[in-house]
């Protein structure tokens, strides 16, 4: 039996409801030109899904909400390339459809058509910073990375091609469409939409964690190793610089065991700076441990923890380099809340207080 597309009534009225909302943002930066570039999230309460943008200057979390906009079936919302990119695809559904959000335009804009996409089975979708491409990541099974297949769709043709097959993470370069890709091989190769290699480098073991720095000149990737006579594994973060294929040691655990494990590793936008997650012990035993958020000055080798139960999600930079947004849990709170750290002062600031769940968090570039 041929497979039924899904209705596009749904879509085209959600998209009428946003864009109704978005004109209220675009009054918003039309009456504030110099306003600060929002904080941008997904939110679900009672089942009921929604993007909310919120000051990051706002001194009092109750009134830190500049918008919200109601989203049937939100699954997730990112920023690429300085656009808010969100997707739509209720649960069971086999086909996800994304749209551009252009808030000073006050308008949606559909993303080419549905795609077949099956999150369940442990498929990703990966957007160019052109928009043109999107690679899906076809999983066999959710417990083996290495068995998935790359595919990746031009939008302008709707024609898809299969790049590669045994992959593991991929990624694309934040300034330019080329794919970053872990191979089976533990090699890191850089790849056109074409499926073109146009650099391979070193097999590294245990790869994971990988982010570009925003130039599109470093990965940074998480490596872990067993230390000698011990049954305890560290993880260490490493830079590789993609012009001269130098791979360098940005942290130092083999003599510090409470940091066991290391992730959402993202470089600053001045490329001076990494913010990570540890899962830091607390105890002798090694059978309790919380979720630690670490700025690293990478010209100092200095780390700074900035705050503990944090959820694990990256966390975002500012334009400037100089303020990290991240989601972290409160006494109160087990859902998360979202807090500012500012790099020069030590300073932070929580602007949400609404106890909701709450991820996809971005730096909008509005």
């Amino acid at each position: 039996m041929k497979q039924m597309m899904p209705r596009k009534s749904t879509w085209v009225f959600a998209a009428i409801c946003a864009t109704l909302s978005l004109s209220v943002i675009a009054a918003f930066f039309i009456l504030r030109p110099g306003a600060p570039r929002p904080i941008v999230y997904s939110t679900e309460l009672d089942r009921e899904s929604s993007i909310v943008l919120i000051s990051p200057t706002s001194k009092d979390c109750t009134s830190s909400k500049l918008h919200e906009i109601k989203i049937p079936n939100l699954q997730e919302v990112r920023l690429i390339a300085d656009k808010i990119v969100y997707r739509e695809q209720a649960l069971g559904d086999k086909f996800a459809q994304y749209w551009l959000l252009e808030p000073r335009e006050a308008q949606t804009l559909p993303l080419g058509p549905p795609l077949a996409v099956n999150p369940d089975n442990g498929e990703e979708t990966l957007l160019s910073p052109s928009l043109r491409y999107i690679a899906i990541a076809h999983q066999a099974t959710r417990t083996d990375p290495f068995h998935t297949s790359l595919e990746i769709i031009d939008r302008q043709t709707d024609t898809p091609r299969q790049v590669m097959t045994e992959t593991g993470w991929s990624g694309w370069s934040p300034v330019k469409d080329v794919l970053a890709i872990e191979k089976s091989s533990g090699q890191l190769a850089l790849v056109t939409p074409e499926g073109e290699i146009q650099k391979e480098y070193e097999p590294r073991p245990w790869m994971r964690g990988m982010s570009w720095s925003s130039d599109g000149q470093h990965i940074t990737f998480e490596s872990e190793f067993t230390l000698e006579g011990k049954n305890t594994q560290v993880m260490e973060i490493y830079n590789l610089d993609l012009e001269t294929g130098r791979i360098t040691q940005l942290t130092n655990n083999r003599n510090n065991y409470e940091k066991r494990w290391i992730t959402f590793a993202i470089w600053s936008p001045n490329n001076q700076y990494i913010a990570f997650i540890s899962s830091d012990q607390i105890d002798s035993s090694g059978t309790q441990s919380f979720d630690s958020l670490y700025v690293l000055d990478t010209l100092s080798r200095q780390e700074t923890k900035i705050a503990n139960g944090v959820r694990w999600s990256w966390p975002v930079w500012d334009a400037s380099s100089q303020r990290l947004a991240f989601i972290s849990t409160t006494k109160d709170n087990n859902f998360g809340e979202v807090f500012i750290y500012d790099v020069d002062t030590g300073k932070q600031t929580q602007l949400t207080c609404d106890q909701q769940l709450k991820k996809g968090l971005s730096w909008s570039g509005l």
